[in-house]
């Protein structure tokens, strides 16, 4: 499969979630009652941990392949910061996300699938940016998730 395959399914998949959005907004956002307004906001906070997801690994990919380079940017943040036209402390956490999935396959998976929200990863990207604790976030992957996916964003900050 060459890489003009992937970019057609690729751009094919971002549509599908853009038709989808579409459709949201057009039928509009009106829960039931109390239990469904938790669905609506469990499900649109999974689907958004999950584009975020996608998002870091764009990042990743960047930086990995250094397609900064071409467009003169000096490095894969300032590319992102530039066109996603982010903050500099959100080009950084994305970056530093980016980096802690790489080497931290469990949480990456975990990230992809919704279950460890935006907050919480910053956290997990800012700590995992000191050299001296790296090594022992990839042995206790497990353990970090465990205590990740049930912290609120407001305990994670506290951190």
């Amino acid at each position: 499969m060459g890489s003009i395959v992937l970019l057609a399914e690729a751009a094919e998949a971002i549509d599908t979630i853009g038709n989808g959005l579409d459709a949201l907004f057009a039928t509009g956002m009106s829960p039931a009652d109390d239990r469904d307004a938790i669905q609506w906001i469990t499900e649109l906070e999974t689907l958004s941990r999950r584009v975020a997801a996608a998002q870091t690994g764009l990042v990743a990919v960047i930086d990995r392949d250094n397609l900064h380079a071409a467009d003169g940017h000096a490095s894969a943040k300032v590319m992102v910061r530039h066109h996603a036209k982010l903050s500099e402390g959100d080009a950084k956490a994305r970056t530093q996300v980016a980096a802690a999935c790489r080497d931290l396959p469990d949480v990456a998976e975990a990230w992809q699938a919704g279950q460890v929200g935006a907050s919480q990863m910053r956290v997990i990207g800012e700590v995992h940016a000191n050299p001296r604790v790296r090594p022992e976030m990839e042995a206790r992957q497990l353990r970090l998730l465990d205590d990740a996916k049930p912290m609120s964003a407001r305990r994670s900050a506290q951190t």
